[in-house]
């Protein structure tokens, strides 16, 4: 991809890399070239993104770049870089010279998709989508080629860690390609990657020896087809001749056998008794019960056998309680560890010693079966050369959480003997990956016996798929059987399994946006989800948070304890018609969970604040009152208070009101205050009206204050009616003023001369003329008023170029209205 910045005729002064001081031109921005790259995984990939410029480099004052990934910015570059990830970056120097690729570390399978390059130069914004194909190339391994000649055999090939899916396999013997193959349903590996095998069936000749078989398979990640070449190996038929000739020579052996212990038997019946050998088990083992058998051939009546123990060349005769009688005081002195039993059978005696083998009690001890019949004396012997202790799984396998975003499996065996053990690690979802590198630590204990601690570190990304399973097994000369235990983050055990608190709900108004919020908290690893519903009467999911690769909504805050936080929130605007009653309900999935975690709201109450839409309306239903009428509209609950004063120096007055409360549907409700006044209580200039409303949505009551000047009856004052005027003739100049309430209107008539504004009426001393003032109010039919103001006077040859002037007051004004009648001009 390519994005090109054509210089126009703009310029930009800059510093070039010397210190001196350039101007280049100002492009605008076309961006081309590919929009498909490919990557192969576990690489560090760079998607491309040029913008070069014609006089580099760019300036970076006003350059923006941005990176989206799944409609999710992860990177942006604002004079300084940030990022959603560590293993997102961009070179901040390659900026200059049009370069903004985006560089991905350690690609993964999920990285794969449709990213945004996004460049904004000055004014201007343009943006190139580019889709990152991922891939990986397979490894190809023949796991069979051994064969049986003429006899129908399968050859296997084995192709792994390939991706994506489809593949092309093909079996070919000296080039020349085979048929009779079949491939199998491929199987997913933790990683994402693919395994598959393929087989052959042949029967193979001798001529198939010098033949040199083929597996090849193509892929869209190999450059060329990869191809293993191998020879047939040939099982050797003689085997088979060796196992019939056993067949037939082992029961031979047998019967001979049986018939030489029948001839020996007679013989010992004519001998003096005889002792065979001690029957013990194969190992001795630490705490397990063990008994040793003796048995005695040609048993005299008399004969006497006993067990003794010879520990550090001294001997000494086992006597227990079981053997024979004893009294009590002999009771204390007897070997209780010890339990012989005894039983003839015509001229045989079977006898046995039963013991718990102890490491230390037992090491290098001789247990001896001793006859003595007369003088003769015989006896036989067994030695404890080795007392095995099995390990022991004490405390169950820790899991710890590491700042390197691992999980730390510790396994822990404690006194065993002796020092060799075993112990392998794997893990894998459908089938192991193999063994795990580990680390083992041995320790030794005063008692002779061992311990080990041996530990792994699986990485998170492992964890979030539910089938993982961690399993370790270990091995043991103390031990038939192969130990072993598996771990998931399913198990009961698993401690970082979300903690979701209760959702915390403000107050909801009606027709406000509001958030809805819950906290979870103690996750790993990164892998929560969150879904919103509605309910009852909306089961509908209104959103799903997830949180993988591909889309990251959420962002998951790393704690301390390096586990995982993140507050789900979720923004509605409630309405009493939808949402009363209603009940929302989160809830919280994670691999470790066998079913998601549901929070609830409860039923929502939704509370409507009243609203004044309207100013408070003024009119004048008669001529003798005035009335004030408040909307408060759209509140809930029902109960509101209105009240109404009148203030002026005297005081404060409670007034009466009527009051009318209404609804459309029940949800919602409207309410109507009407207060009427007497006029003669407006004319007070001081006088003011004070409404006042609570309702319990609001935090404070709510107050307007209406004085006079707030009624919308103010005085309209017309231009100045001047009649022609004549030199010491009476003339009358009228004003016309209407729509004033109430009857507060004050007039005054001024003469401006020579820049000197005098107030009339005045007498002149040098002509007789008299200036007469007058005015007279009506009352309209709407009941405000209106009148005609008047000036009568006697102009005069000085009053040339004069000017008069009519100025208009009235309570409802901020200041006066005046008008002019412009310079006079007498006749």
């Amino acid at each position: 991809m390519t994005i090109r910045l054509l210089l126009t005729a703009q310029t930009k002064d800059f510093l070039d890399n010397k210190g001196w001081k350039r101007t280049a031109k100002v492009s605008s921005l076309e961006m081309t070239g590919p929009s498909v790259h490919a990557a192969r995984l576990g690489s560090d990939a760079r998607v491309p993104c040029l913008f070069p410029v014609d006089n580099p480099p760019v300036d970076p004052e006003h350059l923006r770049v941005f990176w989206n990934f799944q409609d999710k910015e992860i990177l942006s570059y604002n004079r300084t870089v940030r990022t959603t990830s560590s293993r997102y970056s961009l070179s901040i120097g390659a900026l200059g010279d049009g370069i903004a690729n985006l560089t991905i570390s350690n690609i993964h399978i999920p990285d794969g998709g449709m990213y945004k390059c996004s460049v904004t130069y000055r004014s201007e914004r343009k943006d190139k989508e580019v889709r990152l194909d991922i891939g990986a190339p397979p490894q190809v391994m023949i796991t069979g080629n051994t064969v049986v000649m003429n006899k129908e055999n399968v050859l296997t090939c084995s192709i792994t860690g390939f991706y994506p899916v489809d593949i092309d396999v093909k079996w070919f013997k000296d080039g020349e390609k085979l048929n009779n193959i079949f491939v199998g349903d491929p199987w997913r590996n933790p990683g994402r990657t693919y395994n598959v095998n393929s087989t052959l069936t042949i029967t193979p000749t001798e001529e198939d020896r010098e033949r040199i078989f083929s597996c090849r398979v193509q892929h869209e990640f190999l450059q060329e087809p990869l191809q293993k070449n191998f020879h047939l190996v040939y099982k050797d038929r003689t085997s088979a001749v060796i196992i019939g000739v056993c067949c037939i020579i082992i029961p031979i052996i047998l019967i001979a056998g049986a018939v030489g212990w029948k001839l020996n038997q007679r013989r010992k019946a004519n001998r003096l008794f005889i002792i065979r050998d001690i029957e013990a088990p194969p190992k001795l083992i630490d705490g397990e019960e063990a008994t040793l058998h003796c048995t005695v051939d040609n048993d005299p009546e008399d004969l006497c056998v006993t067990w003794w123990i010879r520990r550090s060349g001294q001997e000494q005769e086992i006597q227990t309680s079981q053997m024979r009688g004893h009294s009590e005081e002999e009771e204390g002195l007897l070997d209780t560890s010890y339990v012989i039993r005894s039983q003839r059978d015509g001229h045989q005696c079977i006898t046995s010693l039963s013991f718990i083998p102890h490491i230390e009690r037992h090491r290098d001890v001789t247990f001896i079966c001793r006859g003595v019949y007369g003088q003769h004396q015989k006896e036989k012997t067994f030695h404890c050369k080795t007392v095995y202790v099995k390990p022991k799984l004490l405390q169950p396998i820790t899991r710890s959480l590491l700042d390197s975003a691992e999980i730390k499996y510790l396994l822990s065996l404690e006194k065993f003997f002796p020092k060799s053990i075993k112990i392998v690690w794997m893990c894998g979802v459908e089938r192991t990956d193999g063994a795990l590198s580990s680390t083992e630590s041995p320790s030794d204990n005063p008692d002779r016996t061992y311990n080990i601690s041996s530990e792994v570190r699986i990485p998170e990304d492992r964890h979030k798929d539910p089938a993982f399973r961690v399993q370790v097994t270990w091995e043991h000369k103390s031990m038939d059987e192969t130990e072993f235990r598996e771990l998931s983050i399913r198990d009961p055990d698993y401690r970082w399994t979300p903690v979701v608190g209760d959702i915390q709900i403000p107050r909801l108004f009606h027709g406000s946006a509001t958030t809805l919020q819950c906290n979870i908290s103690e996750y790993f690893p990164d892998a929560v989800t969150v879904k919103w519903l509605l309910s009852p009467e909306h089961s509908a999911e209104l959103y799903e948070e997830i949180n993988t690769a591909n889309n990251q909504r959420i962002i998951s805050r790393r704690e301390s304890d390096n586990t995982y936080s993140y507050t789900t929130s979720l923004t509605i605007t409630p309405t009493r018609g939808k949402h009363q009653g209603a009940e929302y309900i989160c809830l919280v999935d994670h691999p470790s969970l066998e079913k998601p975690i549901e929070r609830r709201t409860g039923g929502l109450q939704v509370y409507a604040e009243p609203q004044m839409l309207v100013p408070i309306e003024i009119t004048m239903p008669d001529s003798f009152r005035v009335q004030f009428s408040l909307n408060l509209q759209k509140f809930y609950p029902k109960d509101i208070r209105v009240s109404w004063h009148r203030v002026n120096t005297n005081g404060k007055y409670q007034l009466s009101a009527q009051q009318t409360v209404t609804t459309q549907d029940g949800l919602i409700y409207d309410v109507t205050s009407v207060l009427q006044i007497y006029v003669y209580k407006i004319k007070d200039p001081q006088m003011k009206i004070i409404v006042e409303w609570e309702h319990e949505t609001m935090e404070i009551p709510e107050i307007r204050s209406l004085s006079i000047r707030d009624l919308p009856w103010r005085p309209h004052v017309g231009s100045i009616n001047v009649p022609k005027l004549e030199d010491e003739t009476k003339a009358t100049i009228t004003c016309d003023i209407s729509g004033y309430f109430p009857d507060l209107l004050s007039i005054f008539w001024f003469m401006k001369k020579d820049g000197n504004l005098t107030a009339l009426p005045i007498e002149s001393s040098k002509t007789e003329r008299t200036y007469k003032i007058s005015h007279k109010e009506k009352r309209q039919k709407d009941n405000t008023y209106s009148c005609e103001a008047s000036l009568t006077f006697t102009p005069i040859s000085s009053d040339q170029g004069s000017e008069i002037i009519c100025r208009v007051g009235h309570p409802s004004l901020e200041g006066p209205i005046e008008r002019n009648t412009g310079p006079l001009h007498i006749g």
